[in-house]
């Protein structure tokens, strides 16, 4: 079973990425991350199993995408 979060600037629930990643995802264990990054329709929310923001504002899907892999490097201890 994979936990599949959903990234969208619509959601009421805003997190640090970096402490949301450290503290709830394991080197061990399958996630996926949902990029809501197109200019129209959205992610339906049967698909995912959380919905949160990494931002107040909108951010382009490159923004989004570098923001999480920075936050990987942090959990895998890369530099």
């Amino acid at each position: 079973n994979i936990n599949i979060i959903s990234l969208t600037h619509k959601a009421t629930n805003c997190v640090d990425i970096n402490e949301y990643i450290l503290g709830n995802v394991t080197i061990d264990e399958p996630v996926v991350f949902v990029c809501g990054a197109f200019s129209h329709g959205q992610i339906p929310d049967e698909y995912t199993d959380e919905l949160i923001s990494i931002s107040q504002f909108p951010l382009s899907g490159s923004v989004v995408c570098g923001k999480v892999c920075c936050a990987f490097e942090k959990l895998y201890g890369i530099l």
